[in-house]
């Protein structure tokens, strides 16, 4: 797929996901991580017209497969909007837990023009319910960031600064055989 392709995808998947956080670096190290089991599961929330469903698997002991889905209609018979996978992990920051996402498609090797972009969200949970805040991308502090201690320093400088922040998604947690079944949801993607 070619990068403006690539990038309208992208921009697509942030609706869905609800998280203006497109950032070009980020935060943490995948191999200094550690994948937490807690945030395991299939999270669903609805958003103008839109239901989505991410699934979060283990990718290994540092890391997470992110399957982000988006579907208009019922959940008995849901229209497929959109599908993108993504590699995460954990960073702490002032304590609290930051998921940063790396589309699946930037794992490989770019061509030096192709820019990585990473979405970056700090993470509360409680009970069955997940709420992702992002990083917004607009801040004018995130402007001159070029690597990730850089971004961790920023962030870590202004994290009172309400700027700083996107709108929250509040997800609720699937249970095993929950609405929507996500097994049939991915299977509606992989026929389109």
């Amino acid at each position: 797929m070619n990068l403006a392709r690539r990038s309208a995808a992208f921009a697509i998947c942030l609706a869905i996901l609800g998280l203006c956080s497109c950032l070009p670096v980020p935060l943490g190290d995948p191999e200094k991580s550690q994948a937490e089991a807690k945030f395991l599961g299939a999270w669903t929330w609805a958003d103008g017209g839109q239901t989505s469903v991410v699934v979060i698997r283990p990718w290994d002991t540092r890391t997470y497969l992110v399957d982000a889905m988006g579907y208009s209609g019922d959940s008995s018979a849901p229209v497929p909007k959109l599908r993108t996978t993504y590699k995460g992990w954990i960073t702490s920051v002032k304590g609290r837990p930051f998921l940063t996402l790396q589309p699946i498609d930037t794992l490989t090797a770019t061509p030096a023009n192709a820019s990585r972009i990473y979405l970056v969200a700090m993470l509360a949970l409680e009970g069955d319910q997940l709420t992702a805040t992002g990083l917004d991308p607009q801040y004018a502090k995130f402007k001159e960031v070029g690597t990730s201690t850089q971004l961790e320093k920023v962030v870590v400088e202004n994290f009172d600064d309400v700027r700083m922040w996107a709108k929250p998604i509040i997800a609720t947690k699937l249970n095993e055989g929950g609405t929507p079944d996500v097994l049939k949801l991915g299977k509606l993607f992989e026929t389109r």
